[in-house]
């Protein structure tokens, strides 16, 4: 794989090599740096005027003044997979909305990332984790929303929501939201929030 030769090679260079997965020069490329952590980095420019970074997921020591932020997750799903929300797009179309199938999608996906221990970077920005807290969230709205003559599609995202959560749980920790509190990551008081804004991830992947 791309990453592992990238990771060798700034290993040997003691510098932040980027690289594509397929092989190419895109404008979502990964950073591999000199402390083995690949991180997601929006790259621009052209080979007349050259290129330059945009943002990067994470710090990055070699840019020091490169600008942090969220990257799109595009990138991310070549090592992630959501079945539970594949099986609900493919079962229950077209009763299951496109809004659902976002906010599934996405709940899976953090489930997943945490699994894998927050691939391929190892980091992933808090805020980026309370914007999948309140996707679940919206998944509730969304739920609560659905028709009686829905009612085995319900049933069905039901079951599915209630498998991820369980997911969810095994990975994380309670901490009745200290974690958030901490970072000053959410504005409010996280005590009278659902209880997947109290725990946080085994393995903290923003410090």
């Amino acid at each position: 794989m791309a990453y592992v030769f990238a990771l060798q090679l700034s290993s040997e260079l003691r510098m932040t090599v980027f690289f594509d997965e397929e092989g190419e020069l895109s404008s979502i490329m990964y950073g591999a740096t000199s402390r083995g952590l690949l991180i997601p980095s929006l790259i621009d420019g052209d080979d007349e005027s050259g290129y330059w970074i945009e943002r990067v997921g994470a710090p990055i020591p070699d840019f020091p003044n490169a600008s942090v932020g969220e990257i799109s997750d595009s990138g991310n799903r070549k090592w992630l997979t959501t079945p539970i929300t594949d099986r609900i797009a493919s079962e229950y179309q077209p009763e299951v909305t496109p809004a659902v199938i976002d906010h599934l999608g996405h709940w899976e996906l953090l489930i997943a990332r945490m699994a894998e221990n927050w691939p391929p970077s190892g980091v992933y920005l808090v805020d980026a984790f309370c914007a999948d807290l309140t996707r679940r969230d919206h998944l509730d709205v969304l739920l609560g929303q659905l028709t009686e003559a829905g009612k085995e599609c319900r049933i069905g995202l039901v079951a599915a929501v209630s498998n991820i959560d369980d997911q969810f749980k095994n990975l994380t920790v309670d901490d009745n939201g200290s974690e958030l509190a901490r970072v000053g990551s959410f504005d409010g008081e996280l005590s009278a929030q659902s209880w997947w804004w109290r725990r946080r991830p085994a393995n903290i992947p923003w410090r």
